[in-house]
């Protein structure tokens, strides 16, 4: 899931703590559910670079594609109930504020005050843009083990520093996300990414 920071969309003279939809490497739903020939391709793409991320990390073939497609399992069952981003529901549907114990209730699976408490945020209520897929996600605990869950979110934060990384794995990323994604033939040279990271940080 998401979480961030913006003014409350009921009260503009405040602002409040978001939670909204997330967690899937290939963006869109659709990706992981449709079964027409691109879709295919893309999943099969996604799942030899998840594959290729954990072989970098040292593992072996064997176990690499074991926890590739475990991380793969995980991220369809979460796009099971995401909203793609053509169907955004209005204003009204996509605000559900909630106390952190109603919260709490929804998805009694997650400590939401010790995760909000460890991230400094001293709150009392949340918005929910999409309740369906928070009530999913609880399901998500409970189906699957803790173990899963830890490959998925090493993964996830391999993924997200993979730029800093050596340099096999920021060329797995790009064959994927650059080439099979965005239809790009080269990477950006290295003075252009690091001129747009100084000035973004």
């Amino acid at each position: 899931f998401c979480v961030y920071v913006y003014q409350d969309k009921m009260c503009s003279d405040k602002y409040a703590l978001y939670l909204s939809q997330g967690g899937l490497g290939l963006f869109e739903k659709d990706y992981y559910l449709s079964q027409d020939d691109m879709s295919h391709k893309v999943r099969n793409a996604y799942l030899n670079y998840l594959k290729i991320t954990f072989i970098n990390l040292g593992e072996s073939e064997r176990t690499a594609l074991l926890h590739a497609s475990c991380v793969l399992k995980i991220e369809t069952f979460l796009a099971q109930k995401h909203v793609n981003l053509d169907e955004i529901r209005g204003p009204y549907e996509s605000y559900n504020k909630l106390s952190v114990q109603d919260l709490e209730k929804l998805t009694p699976s997650v400590s939401w005050r010790v995760l909000f408490d460890n991230m400094k945020s001293p709150i009392d209520s949340v918005v929910v843009e999409q309740l369906d897929f928070v009530k999913h996600l609880d399901e998500g605990f409970k189906q699957f083990a803790l173990e899963d869950w830890k490959c998925y979110l090493r993964f996830w934060y391999i993924n997200s520093i993979s730029a800093f990384l050596p340099s096999r794995f920021n060329t797995a990323q790009f064959d994927f996300y650059g080439k099979v994604v965005d239809g790009r033939q080269q990477k950006k040279p290295r003075w252009k990414f690091l001129l747009e990271n100084e000035e973004q940080y």
